[in-house]
């Protein structure tokens, strides 16, 4: 299934495709089924905005830095083990050593999903903060306090 869209992928077009996925590939199912599935999909979409605000704040806004980071949860093999009842093309699983297929996914362990949550909760209000105070002064100063 491929969703086409004129705009740059970004975690509000994500939603959309994982919303818009469910109710293709369950079309019969009750309501309180697309409710629980609804709430998986905003806890994805939550803790990617976290991954997010983590990677800005751990790489002071360095590019070079926030690639080795975010590679740093990239995993490229993986079993066949099922690990969520999605019917996606793409098969989770746990880290294992060479197979035939390789995919690139995002993975985290319940330790790095605490830590980043964690930094998120310490990090997010001060970035807010100093944010809201420097851009009354301009965008330079913003782009070079981030």
């Amino acid at each position: 299934m491929a969703i086409v869209k004129n705009e740059i992928p970004s975690l509000r077009w994500y939603n959309e495709y994982l919303l818009e996925s469910l109710i293709e590939t369950y079309p019969d199912e009750n309501d309180n089924f697309y409710v629980e599935k609804e709430q998986e999909i905003k806890s994805l979409i939550e803790f990617l905005n976290h991954f997010v605000t983590y990677l800005a704040h751990i790489c002071n806004g360095s590019p070079k830095k926030i690639s080795t980071y975010f590679e740093k949860y990239i995993q490229t093999e993986f079993n066949t083990l099922q690990a969520n009842e999605w019917n996606d093309i793409l098969v989770f699983g746990y880290p294992v050593e060479k197979k035939v297929k390789e995919q690139c996914v995002l993975w985290f362990t319940p330790d790095d999903q605490r830590f980043i949550n964690f930094m998120y909760y310490i990090a997010s209000p001060i970035m807010r903060s100093i944010t809201n105070e420097v851009s009354h002064y301009g965008d330079k100063l913003l782009v070079t306090s981030s």
